[in-house]
């Protein structure tokens, strides 16, 4: 049986490996279809378990319509090309949030056959450099901008921190994600087919609920992951190492609430640097 699994978006692809890692040891063969909207082709060339990968232009039914006889399958994220295709199967989550979107998505390797818990899918990157670069990595993830209110404005603090114990920090992000705020060796995320050597290089990761740092914890890096505005629960990362650190807000999270867009006070974000250094030094001592 061919299954066709679904890559979009950095994080969404990423939130799909527990599936694609179950379904490859029950003996599924795997074409992974990751639509030209989203730059991410490069980076799944790389994941072992598919073994094929699609890439069609947005609305094209080509060369899906070949599986016309299979069931394709995807999770939080449909392609748009698919909307025609009867046979789609969905695992969608829906807000109020009661699980996480990988353990929503992984409701597809339970319908073909996997039983136990979700597999460890530390391995899925091919030829993956892990020697160690830096000592913690910091990934302001806002999407360029784009997600301001998960940008969280005191990791310029906890890069200071570490910074001055001289220890050897990495900054990854895009032109305005406010890197020019945080201390640091700037690691260029445009080349996302390098980006998992990169991460790998550090011994841990610090950062937003972001594509990135969800990249960092799927290829075993332990991630202290800041909460804003988002869902702890949704966005659970997929690795075994994390802490994530939120405020107990009765207004949050918004993401799918309509003060997402309402909402100037953004108080979700008033989070002590000493709270997250302290996570990530009980995440380090875990490690060891």
């Amino acid at each position: 049986m061919t299954v066709v699994g679904i890559a979009s978006g950095l994080g969404n692809g990423i939130f799909m490996l527990p599936t694609l890692t179950a379904l490859k040891r029950l003996g599924h063969r795997i074409a992974l279809y990751v639509q030209q909207d989203f730059a991410t082709v490069a980076l799944w060339r790389r994941c072992i378990y598919a073994d094929e990968i699609l890439e069609p232009p947005l609305r094209s039914l080509e060369p899906v319509s070949r599986f016309a006889g299979q069931r394709p399958m995807c999770g939080e994220w449909q392609p748009m090309a698919w909307r025609a295709i009867r046979n789609v199967q969905q695992y969608k989550l829906r807000f109020p949030y009661r699980q996480s979107e990988w353990e929503s998505d992984f409701r597809i390797a339970r319908t073909l056959g996997w039983s136990g818990p979700a597999p460890d899918v530390s391995d899925w990157c091919r030829d993956l450099d892990r020697s160690h670069r830096w000592d913690i990595g910091i990934v302001p993830g806002s999407k360029g901008g784009v997600w301001l209110r998960k940008r969280w404005p005191g990791m310029a603090a906890v890069a200071s921190h570490f910074k001055s114990r001289g220890e050897r920090v990495a900054v990854f992000g895009l032109e305005g994600d406010g890197l020019e705020e945080i201390p640091g060796e700037l690691v260029d995320t445009k080349d996302i087919g390098k980006l998992p050597d990169a991460l790998a290089g550090c011994r841990l990761v610090i950062g937003t609920d972001s594509g990135v740092t969800h990249l960092a914890s799927s290829l075993g890096v332990p991630v202290a992951v800041v909460f804003t505005a988002t869902s702890e629960l949704k966005g659970d990362p997929v690795g075994q190492l994390r802490r994530k650190i939120a405020r107990p807000l009765i207004c949050r999270p918004c993401q799918s609430l309509p003060r997402w867009q309402t909402c100037r006070a953004w108080v979700c974000r008033n989070i002590e640097p000493a709270e997250v250094i302290r996570a990530a030094e009980e995440l380090r001592c875990e490690r060891i």
